[in-house]
């Protein structure tokens, strides 16, 4: 474990575990605060797939935490959070945050991928979910005859589309482009397998 600011550390969950790509690694971080009223300073996303960040405030404990951090350690955007104190159900976790003055947080790095979908001038064929709020939209079902299957795009549920050709924002802006382009160059962020 290596020490970090205002009561955080890391620990890397497996460090002898096969070497997968490294987007697959996981790893823990501990935070503790004095108060159940000290923020932690994350930005939170959560759907059927799962809990994810979706962003860190300047203020707030996980700031510290990453100032002292290594790199592939930090909390940072788009990383999965698979559980909290162990509990992984998504409104348990959102307790444990709530509730808590130290969680440890077992956290996956997500596969990043690059896909582009070719819309012909027809629907995509995605249904999508989003938070108003968030910074990512949700890939909840995909049409088995759509735009989105006929090209071949490496697409799954669960996947969430953080940026449309070269565009970042709020779901609002993603949609936008969607909607605008013909073709979609989507930069995806996916729960990597373990």
């Amino acid at each position: 474990a290596e020490a970090t600011p205002a009561g955080a550390r890391c620990v890397t969950a497996a460090e002898s575990a096969p070497a997968d790509p490294p987007a697959a690694r996981s790893f823990e971080a501990t935070l503790t605060r004095r108060a159940t009223s000290e923020p932690w300073g994350l930005i939170i996303e959560s759907h059927a797939s799962g809990i994810h960040i979706a962003g860190v405030k300047p203020e707030g404990l996980v700031q510290a935490y990453n100032s002292g951090a290594p790199e592939d350690k930090r909390i940072v955007e788009n990383i999965f959070v698979e559980s909290i104190n162990g509990v992984s159900d998504n409104a348990g976790m959102a307790r444990q945050l709530e509730g808590e003055l130290t969680v440890v947080m077992a956290l996956r790095q997500p596969q990043l991928l690059d896909v582009t979908v070719q819309k012909r001038g027809k629907p995509l064929g995605l249904m999508i979910n989003y938070t108003s709020d968030g910074s990512a939209l949700f890939i909840k079902s995909i049409a088995p005859d759509s735009e989105a299957t006929r090209s071949g795009a490496d697409l799954v549920v669960g996947d969430r589309i953080v940026r449309v050709n070269g565009r970042s924002g709020k779901p609002r802006d993603l949609l936008s482009e969607i909607h605008a382009s013909d073709e979609l160059k989507f930069a995806i962020s996916r729960a990597a397998k373990s």
